[in-house]
C-alpha cells in the first residue's frame, strides 16, 4: 500500500475493509500493535475511525506511523494524515523526521551532521524531541530504523577522520536521548551493539551478509548494551516519559546551558530528577538551583534528586 500502489481509504468500503482486517488481526492472531508505512497516503478520517475501533478492543493497542508519503496523491494534503496535520490524528503516534535529522543529520545526506555529531543547525529538533514535539506520548522518539543508514554507519560516513571509541561516545549519546526523553523510544534492532550494514543505504535487496544482526559485536562491544540497559532502568522512574500532554506544562521544565552543545530537562512529581547531555568533546559546567553539575564530554548524565 505504499510507493505508489496507493489505496483509497477515503472510500467507505476500503475503509471498512481495512478497520475490518484490523480487528481480524487482533482478535484472532492477538496482535497489539500496528504500524503504518507511508501513513500520510491514507486520509486523517480513515485512520481516527481505525483508531476509535482499535482501542475500543483493546486501550492500550499501540498505533503508528510515518506521517508522510513517498511521492504525489490524489488527495489534497489537508485531507491527509501527514505530519503537518497530526493534531487531527492525536490518537495515533507519528516518526517525526524533524528530530531524526536534527540529531544526527539529514537521512538524504549521508556526510551531513547533526547535533550529536557536533553540528549546532540540529539543536530546534533536539529541543523539539525533548518536548515530545507538542504530542507526548503519542510521538515516536527515534535516531534510526531499516530505512537508511544505521547509526553507526551514518556516524562513521559524516565523521570519517573520528575514532572508533569517540564514535561509540557519541552513539551512546544519541541512544541516550532516544530512551530519556517524552514520547515513546523506538530502538532499530541492533542499534545497542552498534549495529552496521557496512555503508549500504538501502539493504532492502542486500544479502543476509549485510542484514544481519552479527550477534559477535555484542560481546566485543559489551558497553554499548549495557548503556541501553541503564538507560531504560533509569527511564521506569515514575515521571520519566510517562506525562500527559496536560500534566507535562506543570512537571516538566527544558534546560538550556550557554553552550549549544548543551540540553537537559527537569522533571517532577513524583520523582524529581535532572537529565543533561552534552554534545562537545569537552566537559561543560552547568548549575541549576543552586547544584554545580559537570556533564562529561560526548555524554549523558542523570541524576535522581
Amino acid at each position: 500500500m505504499a510507493c505508489g500502489n496507493e489505496i483509497a481509504s477515503e472510500h467507505p468500503a476500503v475503509r471498512q475493509f481495512m478497520i475490518e482486517s484490523l480487528k481480524y488481526w487482533m482478535n484472532e492472531y492477538h496482535i497489539d500493535g500496528f504500524r503504518f508505512d507511508l501513513m500520510g497516503i491514507h486520509d486523517i478520517e480513515t485512520m481516527n475511525a481505525i483508531a476509535s475501533e482499535l482501542r475500543g478492543l483493546r486501550p492500550d493497542v499501540l498505533l503508528y506511523g510515518e506521517p508522510w508519503k513517498a511521492g504525489s496523491s490524489p488527495l489534497p494534503d489537508g485531507q491527509l494524515a501527514l505530519k503537518d496535520n497530526a493534531d487531527q490524528f492525536p490518537e495515533v503516534a507519528i516518526f517525526s523526521d524533524d528530530v531524526r535529522d536534527g540529531f544526527k543529520g539529514s537521512v538524504f545526506d549521508e556526510h551531513d551532521r547533526g547535533w550529536v555529531q557536533g553540528d549546532d543547525k540540529g539543536l530546534p529538533g533536539v529541543r523539539l524531541n525533548f518536548e515530545g514535539s507538542g504530542r507526548y506520548p503519542n510521538f515516536i522518539s527515534y535516531v534510526s530504523c531499516h530505512d537508511n543508514h544505521t547509526l553507526w554507519d551514518k556516524l562513521r560516513i559524516s565523521l570519517p577522520e573520528e575514532s572508533d571509541s569517540l564514535l561509540r561516545r557519541r552513539h551512546q549519546l544519541a541512544l541516550g536521548r532516544v530512551l530519556l526523553s517524552e514520547g515513546i523510544p523506538f530502538l532499530h534492532a541492533g542499534t545497542e551493539f552498534y549495529r552496521t550494514k557496512y555503508g549500504v543505504e538501502n539493504s532492502y535487496e542486500s544479502p543476509d551478509s549485510i542484514n544481519r544482526l552479527d550477534w559477535s559485536r555484542l560481546e566485543t562491544y559489551p558497553e554499548g548494551s549495557e548503556w541501553v540497559r541503564r538507560c531504560i532502568s533509569f527511564r521506569k522512574e515514575p515521571g520519566i516519559g510517562k506525562y500527559s500532554k496536560e500534566e507535562h506544562s506543570e512537571r516538566f521544565t527544558r534546560l538550556d546551558g550557554t553552550s549549544n552543545s548543551f540540553v537537559g530537562f527537569r522533571f517532577q512529581d513524583p520523582k524529581n530528577g535532572l537529565v543533561l547531555l552534552n554534545s562537545s568533546t569537552t566537559a561543560v559546567a552547568y548549575r541549576f538551583d543552586n547544584e554545580n553539575y559537570t556533564v562529561p564530554g560526548t555524554a549523558v548524565m542523570f541524576v535522581l534528586e
